[in-house]
């Protein structure tokens, strides 16, 4: 099971940037831009210009990690599609999809951040 190429492009730039603002507890700064991913996401929105907006944001937000000599790896991009592991990565997809499935207007974002940091567990 993958998923479709522009989704798992979108879910692994969110990935990143949720996980490097988690790590400066400062992911209350990009809520709108996480939510309106994850509404692309949710009703299958092909659109680059989320993508271009959810690394504009990293850029702005995550501007050290961006220049890091030693960088930790946790604002990089995570695919889901790129795990070697099969069993591995049909858990992480599914966690993914039963996320998306389970998302509404009354998700917190620290109950989003979690689920998001958990796929790169």
């Amino acid at each position: 099971m993958l998923l479709e190429e522009w989704e798992n492009k979108l879910l692994a730039v969110l990935i990143g940037l949720v996980n490097g603002l988690e790590a400066e507890n400062k992911y209350y700064l990009a809520e709108k831009e996480i939510r309106e991913s994850l509404d692309f996401l949710k009703n299958k929105v092909d659109d680059n210009n989320i993508i271009d907006k959810l690394r504009r944001k990293k850029e702005e937000l995550l501007k050290d990690c961006l220049t890091c000599s030693c960088p930790c790896g946790r604002s990089f991009d995570y695919y889901l599609n790129a795990i070697k592991d099969p069993n591995e990565k049909e858990d992480k997809i599914n966690s993914y999809k039963e996320f998306l499935k389970n998302l509404n207007k009354n998700t917190t974002i620290d109950q989003i951040v979690y689920n998001i940091c958990k796929l790169t567990w």
